[in-house]
């Protein structure tokens, strides 16, 4: 079940990290969206620091046709574009959690941004619908 809490949308699947992180990029990109970068930030974390801890990918995701867009009404909406979507490893099952766009106040004036955040926002939902999809029973990321 896909919940929305603060600024951001998320779910939690209990699938392995692997495969919530192949039907994600799968869906993403039937949603046509681009992943322009992998993060994998636990990895770098461990990497520069010693400190381990559970798997956690950030996806930069992007449709180039609605960035543009939104940069032709707003230079500065760069600081928010790609979008992120984090895939990470919590217990036996995995989280996605993804920016909710339309939550970010000082942007809701802009026509560009809405055009993009609802977009945006619909895309994610049917993407993470569609690894919930996959999963033998999908549990809240609120842990209910």
């Amino acid at each position: 079940m896909i919940s929305t809490r603060g600024f951001s949308m998320s779910t939690a699947v209990p699938l392995n990290f692997n495969d919530v992180l192949r039907h994600l990029w799968e869906a993403l990109r039937r949603e046509g969206l681009d992943i322009v970068a992998e993060l994998d930030l636990g990895h770098f974390i461990e990497h520069r620091t010693g400190l381990r801890r559970s798997r956690y990918v950030i996806l930069a995701v992007c449709n180039p046709v609605l960035a543009f867009q939104s940069l032709l009404s707003d230079r500065d909406i760069g600081v928010l574009l790609p979008f992120h979507v984090v895939v990470a490893e919590d217990g036996l099952q995995t989280l996605i959690a993804a920016l909710n766009p339309g939550l970010i106040g000082d942007l809701r004036g802009k026509i560009g941004f809405q055009l993009l955040a609802r977009d945006a926002v619909e895309k994610f939902r049917r993407a993470m619908a569609a690894v919930e999809a996959n999963a033998p029973e999908a549990v809240n990321a609120n842990g209910g």
